[in-house]
């Protein structure tokens, strides 16, 4: 079952998640800020992230702008009181999947988790879409580790191919011609594109 992280400083509103996420078979992890959240993310696999956007220390946002940049494969729900139409539209321009104000009804966040989730599975079908690009298998296995498993240190790839890190730098320069683009970032962008495209 999916992993859900709940980002959320109001510890009643993240108990009734937990257990109604719970209740319906996800695998729940929880957090009260996003200093939390962050430590969470880069200890265990969280397939979705449901975060308020005001929590001490690291916000909400602070949070989906880690996130857009290092974990573009991690859908986001933002859950928040202080709805503005500036922070849904900085949520939106960094990816999150759907913004929901409080209260709201717990239906609707469910069936919000199972349209990011199904989104999430359009990942899979990426790799059909690889062929005309002319990616190996190396760079494939590599692109994979970032995408699904969120590696992106050269280092923490080679280490899990048992290869050096200089060869995983060959290989993203290899990539970077091959998509037409200058670093890791702009990668991830053209390949979350041809899911987009699914």
């Amino acid at each position: 079952m999916p992993n859900i992280l709940i980002a959320e400083d109001e510890a009643i509103l993240q108990r009734n998640i937990a257990f109604i996420l719970s209740s319906h078979g996800y695998i729940v992890h929880t957090a009260r800020s996003g200093l939390e959240a962050l430590d969470a993310i880069k200890k265990r696999k969280v397939d979705l992230v449901i975060t308020d956007l005001v929590m001490p220390g690291k916000d909400g946002m602070e949070l989906i702008g880690y996130l857009s940049e290092f974990r573009p494969d991690i859908p986001i729900i933002i859950i928040t009181a202080y709805p503005s139409l500036d922070t849904a539209i900085e949520a939106v321009r960094k990816k999150a999947f759907d913004y929901v104000t409080k209260p709201f009804k717990m239906q609707d966040l469910l069936k919000m988790i199972e349209r990011a989730l199904s989104q999430r599975k359009n990942i899979s079908l990426l790799w059909v879409k690889l062929k005309p690009f002319k990616v190996t298998e190396r760079e494939e296995k590599i692109l994979k580790l970032m995408i699904e498993d969120g590696l992106i240190r050269n280092e923490e790839i080679a280490d899990k191919l048992n290869i050096k890190p200089t060869t995983v730098k060959q290989h993203f320069e290899n990539l970077y011609a091959k998509f037409n683009v200058s670093s890791k970032t702009a990668l991830l962008s053209s390949l979350f594109k041809l899911i987009a495209a699914v």
